[in-house]
């Protein structure tokens, strides 16, 4: 492992050591940093792009700013993340429309930020099916038609995660589909 990976991964592992993620099992957040790295690392083998995906989080969630990310990875890895943060304004947004404003920006990134946008959208569904019932049905179903408009707009970018991503989202909405058949208890 390159020293720009495994400070990116000290980094996160410090900035996001007090947050766990969503869901009926939380878990550290780590995790879901390292498994959008390791999905990143499917399509490629750039450090600066792997480094950015398991910091894709951190100026969004952390104190941590991205002249920061810059002084201590460099230009790329900042530009990257950047181009992963939402911005303030839409924080509040109700899903849907924050979804929208996403796949808007998402659109205009480079390539590599399409890539690692794919991956972690790829494990945020992963993560609704694992933790199905901790979420209403409609707030599934809005995540998920979110989730697909982002992930539209990088389709080109990872090809790879893009057929991942189709059936793990066809997964959540049959998942879904499923449970709008069961009677309310």
């Amino acid at each position: 492992m390159s020293q720009l990976l495994a400070d990116a991964y000290r980094l996160a592992a410090e900035i996001h050591a007090d947050q766990r993620t969503k869901g009926d099992r939380p878990s550290p957040y780590i995790v879901h940093l390292c498994r959008v790295a390791a999905l990143s690392a499917e399509e490629t083998d750039a450090p600066e792009i792997i480094a950015a995906a398991v910091l894709h989080d951190s100026v969004e969630d952390t104190e941590i700013r991205l002249a920061a990310i810059a002084d201590r990875f460099g230009p790329q890895v900042a530009e990257l993340v950047g181009w992963l943060t939402d911005d303030p304004e839409i924080e509040d947004l109700p899903t849907d429309q924050r979804k929208a404003r996403q796949a808007e920006k998402i659109a205009e990134a480079p390539d590599a930020a399409k890539l690692i946008k794919t991956a972690d959208q790829l494990d945020n569904i992963a993560g609704r099916l694992d933790a199905f019932n901790h979420w209403p049905i409609e707030r599934h179903r809005l995540y998920l038609a979110g989730a697909q408009q982002v992930v539209a707009a990088c389709r080109d970018a990872a090809p790879i995660l893009a057929v991942k991503f189709d059936a793990a989202a066809a997964a959540l909405a049959a998942r879904i589909a499923e449970a709008e058949k069961e009677p309310a208890s």
